[in-house]
């Protein structure tokens, strides 16, 4: 019977211990496959260790060398980096609120037009203050907390109808003239969240 010689285990062995016709071509014998051959490690340390060496160098060296288009280093697989990430979603989001001024609510996402609210940590949130102010629209109201932070405005619908998010229809309100607007107006025209969901304020 022929024999051939594996590669892992460095003995020869007959044919029929090797993968078979239509299994896929190996120079493993089907020992070497069952349990990794000790021997054969010990023989060729010196090459996997030369060749782990090079792998680390060369991801030293392709992570250093990844620079953006803006000179900072990013991830290996990242098309650019952490800040122009940021900016470019910054930038479209700018956009999609300049549309929103013009009164395409379109941009706006089903949470805000069905909840009738800009949420907390929503960019257009962000823009809106910036636009606005950081005073009441009503009483001038504004509060300085000492650390950069926003005073406690709220938005406020100006027809009362809470569905309505157009841009022309929200203002900045403090606490007390929202909470005197809400009570004196949406609650008797029927239209605000409350009363609409089916809750009673009185």
């Amino acid at each position: 019977m022929k024999e051939k010689l594996c590669k892992y285990c460095d003995t020869v062995k007959p044919l029929d211990m090797f993968p078979k016709k239509g299994e896929k071509k190996s120079n493993k014998c089907l020992d070497c496959t069952r349990e990794y051959s000790r021997q054969h490690y010990l023989n060729n340390k010196d090459k996997y260790l030369k060749r782990n060496r090079e792998y680390a160098k060369r991801s030293v060296y392709q992570s250093a060398t990844k620079l953006c288009k803006c000179g900072k280093e990013m991830a290996r697989n990242s098309v650019v980096c952490r800040d122009c990430y940021y900016d470019g979603v910054r930038a479209k989001s700018k956009e999609q609120y300049e549309r929103w001024k013009l009164g395409d609510c379109s941009v706006l996402s089903k949470s805000m037009l069905d909840y009738g609210q800009l949420p907390v940590k929503s960019s257009f949130r962000l823009f809106f203050f910036e636009d606005k102010g950081d005073s009441c629209e009503r009483c001038g109201w504004t509060h300085d907390f000492g650390d950069g932070s926003q005073p406690p405005l709220e938005v406020s619908h100006i027809d009362h109808d809470f569905k309505n998010m157009s841009y022309d229809n929200l203002e900045l309100l403090c606490p007390n003239c929202h909470a005197v607007e809400s009570r004196g107006n949406t609650v008797e025209s029927g239209n605000g969240r409350w009363s609409h969901n089916g809750y009673s304020t009185r």
